[in-house]
């Protein structure tokens, strides 16, 4: 049987690989593929010849055969062992035992996710078009139709039914009923937790009804999905979450907990303890695992638990950085970009991306991945650090008004600069040439060949490119989705540098990441220069921008001056903007200078850009936010700089308005909610701040946050002797609650002052 069909889904199951798609009809296919993955083992390795003796009489091996196999360390092949796994389902306990035996080290294409190298090795990614042949619920052959990297894909429309809590709120004190609000094509509907057991049965009637393809929620994965399976279980219902109904028997599972307050308890909480053990013990598969607390940059995140579905698509869009930034179009991009099942594509970050389309290159050319990376940093002098680790170059800015500033940008800096002077793990420092200087640093990069980061990157540049310019001819929403589309790539762009740096990071080398940063430095300052030579003034340069100023000069000018940059640098150059007028905000402490990131500004056509002010900052109470939003706007009106300090007695008035509304206690609580994010557990803080009291509040309420989630909470009184009276955690909060008018009304003076002072 021959149809046309859109690749869905892919996931192991017994006999090899469940494949789900998405037919021209409209039909829902499974189809099962017997794929073998294989893992090679290096057979130099002193231990193999006492291993292998087992690996011939393991029923997970179908068969060993001895190949020759490139490193990507090594420009020579070596000879490796190549295991192929009978099923995919028993490919990583393998892996595991023979890491355990040999060492990491010595083993290749072991800790590949299955779905995407299921992808790499089938030519196929998410959403591809393809000639399906297929008999007795088996996949034949595959012939794929059309490519990631087409402008325009034709894709096929998705069934989708969203999922939220009915008030917003990220989190549920235990025992606390949850109404809930769905969304199909067919309109919007109330489930009332109230009554759980119609809920549920209604539920189940909307999936069976919609049998959506994606399954879109708000806190999915640590509340609803969990608290769901939770109350199927303890009520007897069969909930249809998944399309392979093989995986939906949560009862069974779940009847260790009983029922009553213990259940109830799991419902609605955050994931962990039990409920985490209850939903691995489903059989559901896992993408992110458990939810675990950790350190980034010197901050620390929390990465939650993951529940995606079997056969259909589930997307926590409060857990999912590509569609919180780019929209579902932009998930599905990169999802096909980089080869990535959707439901793993939109529980990790760009980085994933990156790393998935390197994984893709090697795997098809025939190059071993390596289990760890093995390339440790040079050896340096403390000189040498300091010359080659500086990162990307900042110009402050004179904090003020400014008026008529043009504002360059580099287009994807970085990955044009890997892509134009071939810097790549192991181009730098290459055996092979004499190479080409790196400026600063004194790396040579390799002339001969093209680096993996060039043949990655270079299409990837590219095609932004491309969807940019059909940006410019479209309109509505054609337009908005192609530039969620573009974004998803800048993102992938910008991690692709800092992946190199990364200690972790498979193909990553700190030379490479330096020689980067080293090229950028250079092309700042050959921007400076050249602007300078025709009469600008550079205000401000922040890593791959440049605020210009120049009396009389117009667009035609900086365009001009953007085309000769670009030209000089092998970097394209666009035209962001010209200000009508700029504030680069003074820094709180040290007001004589400025926060480089911290600005706000109106184009000449209308468009606002503010960076680093209050009504940009997550932590801003909603009141505040939409209080300095509105003065903003006022402000966006002036063509000039007397008129903009004409405007500053409007956008006052606002400010007075709101603080007085504030102070006589007129304002609703659920617009004063301050959002903070926990550096460590509650009980861990010493002293007694705002955020760890109504941590501490929940806590003893029976809802533990860990560090890194975030705390919502309204401040009752900042100053009280008693610490727990000082704020109220939201579950806590209604609309009769007290507030700290004191305190709220400083933050909307604060806030009123960022856009105000500058202009006196």
């Amino acid at each position: 049987m021959g149809f046309e069909a859109w690749f869905f889904d892919v996931y192991p199951v017994p006999g090899g690989m469940a494949t789900w798609w998405i037919g021209a009809d409209g039909a829902r296919v499974r189809l099962l593929d017997p794929w073998r993955p294989a893992l090679y083992v290096d057979a130099a390795a002193p231990e193999l010849a006492a291993v292998r003796r087992g690996l011939s009489a393991d029923r997970r091996i179908a068969g060993v055969r001895l190949e020759q196999r490139r490193e990507f360390w090594r420009p020579a092949p070596g000879p490796v062992l190549r295991l192929e796994v009978v099923e995919p389902r028993a490919f990583d306990s393998l892996a595991r035992e023979l890491g355990r035996a040999l060492g990491p080290a010595r083993l290749f294409n072991a800790d590949l996710p299955l779905g995407q190298r299921y992808c790499y090795e089938r030519d196929l990614f998410p959403l591809a078009r393809c000639r399906v042949e297929a008999e007795a619920g088996a996949l034949s052959s595959v012939e794929r139709l059309d490519s990631p990297w087409t402008l325009a894909p034709r894709l096929p429309p998705l069934r989708v039914l969203e999922l939220s809590p009915a008030d917003g709120v990220p989190y549920r004190l235990p025992g606390t009923p949850l109404d809930l609000i769905a969304r199909a094509a067919g309109g919007e509907e109330w489930l009332d937790g109230r009554d759980p057991l119609r809920l549920l049965e209604r539920l189940a009637r909307l999936l069976e009804s919609e049998d959506p393809d994606l399954l879109l929620t708000d806190w999915g994965d640590e509340i609803l999905l969990p608290g769901l399976v939770a109350l199927a279980g303890a009520h007897g219902v069969e909930l249809p979450l998944d399309r392979e109904r093989a995986r939906l028997s949560p009862s069974p599972c779940l009847s260790p907990l009983g029922r009553g307050e213990e259940v109830r308890g799991v419902e609605w909480g955050r994931v962990r303890g039990p409920a985490a053990a209850m939903v691995a013990k489903s059989g559901r598969q896992a993408v992110g695992g458990a939810g675990r607390s950790y350190l980034s940059y010197g901050r620390v995140l929390y990465r939650g638990p993951a529940c995606p579905l079997y056969g259909r698509w589930h997307v926590d869009r409060q857990a999912s950085f590509f569609y919180g930034e780019t929209g579902l179009e932009g998930l599905l991009e990169t999802a096909r970009l980089a080869r990535v099942p959707v439901q793993r594509m939109a529980r990790t970050t760009p980085g994933t991306a990156i790393t998935s389309m390197q994984l893709d290159l090697a795997v098809r050319e025939g190059i071993l991945v390596p289990w760890k990376k093995r390339e440790p940093e040079a050896f340096k002098s403390g000189l040498a650090l300091l010359t080659a680790d500086k990162g990307g170059l900042v110009y402050r800015p004179r904090p003020g008004v400014y008026e008529r500033v043009g504002e360059l940008d580099f287009a994807s800096m970085y990955p044009a600069i890997m892509v134009h002077h071939n810097v790549s793990p192991e181009t730098v420092n290459c055996a092979c040439c004499g190479g080409v200087l790196v400026p600063e640093d004194g790396y040579r990069l390799c002339w001969r060949r093209d680096g993996l980061m060039r043949r990655v990157l270079g299409p990837l540049v590219e095609f932004r490119r491309q969807l940019k310019e059909a940006m410019r001819r479209a309109v509505g929403p054609e337009r908005e989705a192609l530039d969620r589309r573009q974004t998803a790539l800048k993102w992938i762009g910008v991690v692709s540098f800092g992946y190199l740096g990364y200690h972790n990071a498979r193909f990553g080398k700190i030379e490479a990441h330096e020689a980067i940063t080293a090229f950028g430095r250079e092309a700042l300052l050959r921007a400076k220069e050249l602007a300078e030579a025709r009469g600008f003034r550079m205000l401000h340069g922040l890593t791959d921008c440049l605020w210009l100023q120049r009396r009389g000069a117009g667009a035609g000018d900086y365009e001009a001056l953007a085309e000769t940059i670009g030209k000089e640098a092998g970097i394209p150059v666009s035209v962001e903007g010209i200000y009508r007028w700029i504030v680069f905000c003074p820094a709180r402490i040290l007001p004589k200078t400025t926060v480089p990131n911290r600005f706000f500004g109106v184009f000449e056509d209308g468009r606002i850009k503010a960076r680093g002010i209050e009504f940009r900052r997550d932590d801003t109470p909603p009141l505040v936010r939409a209080m300095q939003e509105r003065m903003l706007a006022v402000l966006a009106g002036a063509e000039n700089l007397s008129a903009l300090r004409a405007l500053a007695p409007r956008a006052r008035e606002i400010a007075e308005a709101e603080i007085a509304r504030v102070l006589a206690g007129r304002a609703s609580p659920r617009t004063l909610v301050v959002t903070r994010r926990l550096s460590m557990a509650p009980e861990e803080y010493v002293k007694d701040d705002l955020q760890a009291l109504a941590a501490r509040q929940l806590l003893a309420r029976g809802l533990r946050l860990e560090p890194g989630q975030s705390v919502q909470y309204v401040v009752v009184d900042a100053k009280a002797k008693t610490p727990r009276a000082r704020v109220l955690a939201v579950p806590l909060v209604d609309e009769g609650s007290p507030y700290d008018r004191a305190f709220y009304a400083a933050l909307c003076r604060q806030a009123a002052a960022t856009l105000l002072n500058p202009l006196r």
